[in-house]
């Protein structure tokens, strides 16, 4: 492998894409990187990764499916051989796979799934909401209908006393009050 492998370091990030077409194979040993962007920056360049198995990015790689995990000095070996001794046939399996990750990740559908979590959130806002609203009708139904019984109740009591009023006027025994001015 010695003859074959070259450890560049550090790099200007405008460089970046070029190390990337050059390589053959992106390997990192790093448990240290919880976001695993390297990681998605070597797939997207269609380079096979082999990390030392990090549980942070067990959601990014399914290990033979779309990059390789080692955790030992030996699985190291055996993975970095079964790489370079795979078809093209594999390895355009693999980079599809790896693109369709990447894919999973990108901003287009970080947005798309953003924006269904938050429509599902104003659905559920909107359903709260409606309880709410139908909570709120329902009480003014109720204080309407009390409101509306003692209206009713009121011009009930005063059609009762003109009728009243008429009937005493009809049998002759209404007798006006004098009105008084203040």
């Amino acid at each position: 492998i010695m003859d074959r492998t070259r450890f560049i370091g550090a790099v200007p990030y405008d460089t970046i894409d070029f190390y990337y077409s050059i390589a053959d194979v992106f390997v990192n040993a790093s448990v240290s990187e919880t976001q695993g962007l390297t990681y998605l920056e070597a797939m997207a360049s269609k380079k096979i990764v082999l990390a030392k198995y990090d549980s942070n990015l067990a959601e990014l790689i399914t290990d033979g499916q779309n990059g390789y995990f080692f955790e030992t000095k030996e699985e190291f070996l055996n993975k970095i051989c079964q790489i370079f001794e795979k078809n093209d046939t594999f390895i355009n399996v693999m980079v599809k796979n790896m693109l369709e990750s990447v894919d999973r990740l990108s901003l287009e559908k970080f947005y798309t799934n953003i924006m269904e979590v938050y429509e599902k959130a104003k659905r559920n806002k909107a359903k709260e909401t409606m309880k709410i609203i139908i909570s709120t009708l329902s009480n003014i139904a109720k204080n309407a209908v009390n409101i509306f019984k003692k209206v009713a109740g009121t011009i009930s009591n005063f059609f009762s006393s003109i009728i009243s009023t008429a009937k005493n006027i009809f049998s002759g025994s209404f007798m006006p009050q004098p009105l008084s001015f203040i």
